[in-house]
């Protein structure tokens, strides 16, 4: 991780001196998602700039905890006046709530933007064939329930868009399936996890709405709805994301990065990847191998996710999860902080 601390530091001060702000990176391996864990490491950097009239959250994570998600994005409001999030390049899942609720989306040609609609594992979901429950959304229960409501009752629902929101059919469409088919239905999707993904709609439903409501209108309730049912189910699937164009024109605060800007964004973003995707043997556990599956970094100040694990017939197992602080001492490199190995 500290092998590009400099060149990545350079980067940061460049984009700094771009965009007249702080910037704070928060980068995530792809099998990452944004956890509880990470808020003290945020909390470190966003204390160590203090309060500032702009900061930049430069975001890459396929996912997040939607309950963490909107604590980081109050977090982060807490110590500036003007909060902007630079897409770079892919930002998916609870993780589009802090783009949601900032002032300001920069997004470049290869911004990614994708819904915050939950998927929640609950033990009395459908498994697969290696025993792990099924990852399922509301959505998709609810286009379950209008199929069959259909095919019982010849009524053909209307066409949903992903642009203009469409009547609940979980009420709408569930009274009108027969209750023998949902007797059938209860025998492969259990109730309770049929209820804990209704209670996971709706607080992101909710956290999306206070998310918008930070810096748009009270007036746009027409728009805010729009939107709270787009990233909501609206995009009909958990992969699909929106680019600027598409971003701007639901009614996003995006700004086009300048090229010589997005030049350096994807150059930074590189140099995260390359050392979030670099599987070294771990000196301390013969056999093991060590990566960093999260940097979260300010001018002068790195912290990643150190995670080690083995591999036993193609299947990782973590054996340690530990966060690494360096901080910029004399020298020409970092040091780690307390209790790690000095790298001057």
């Amino acid at each position: 991780m500290l092998d590009s601390v400099v060149q990545r530091n350079n980067l940061i001060a460049s984009i700094e001196r771009a965009r007249s702000a702080s910037l704070v990176s928060y980068v995530l391996h792809d099998n990452a998602v944004i956890a509880d864990d990470a808020l003290p490491q945020v909390y470190d950097k966003l204390q160590t700039l203090h309060h500032q009239e702009r900061i930049d959250l430069l975001l890459y994570a396929r996912g997040g905890v939607t309950e963490v998600c909107w604590r980081l994005l109050g977090l982060l409001r807490e110590y500036c006046d003007h909060l902007s999030v630079i897409v770079g390049t892919r930002v998916q899942g609870a993780g589009s709530l802090l783009a949601l609720g900032a002032d300001e989306v920069v997004m470049g040609p290869l911004s990614e933007l994708g819904g915050v609609e939950a998927i929640r594992n609950h033990p009395l979901l459908p498994r697969a064939e290696g025993g792990q429950p099924v990852p399922v959304t509301l959505a998709e229960i609810k286009s379950l329930l209008r199929f069959l409501s259909e095919h019982s009752t010849g009524e053909v629902a209307a066409t949903e868009s992903a642009q203009t929101p469409t009547p609940d059919p979980w009420k709408e469409v569930a009274g009108s399936v027969p209750p023998e088919t949902l007797s059938r239905l209860f025998d492969y999707i259990h109730p309770l996890s049929i209820a804990s993904l209704q209670q996971a709609d709706t607080l992101s439903r909710e956290v999306t709405r206070k998310a918008l409501a930070m810096h748009m209108h009270t007036d746009d309730q027409a728009e805010m709805d729009k939107l709270v049912e787009l990233f909501n189910g609206g995009f009909h699937s958990p992969i699909y994301t929106m680019g600027r164009a598409e971003a701007r024109e639901v009614g996003l605060p995006v700004t086009y990065a300048p090229d010589d800007l997005w030049t350096k964004v994807v150059e930074l973003v590189g140099l995260y990847q390359a050392a979030l995707y670099s599987d070294r043997p771990d000196p301390l556990n013969p056999g093991a191998l060590n990566r960093y599956v999260c940097v979260i970094e300010s001018a002068g100040r790195t912290t990643g996710l150190r995670q080690t694990f083995t591999q036993v017939e193609g299947q990782e197992r973590v054996i340690q999860l530990r966060w690494e602080t360096a901080v910029k001492g004399p020298g020409p490199g970092p040091s780690f902080g307390p209790g790690n190995v000095s790298n001057n």
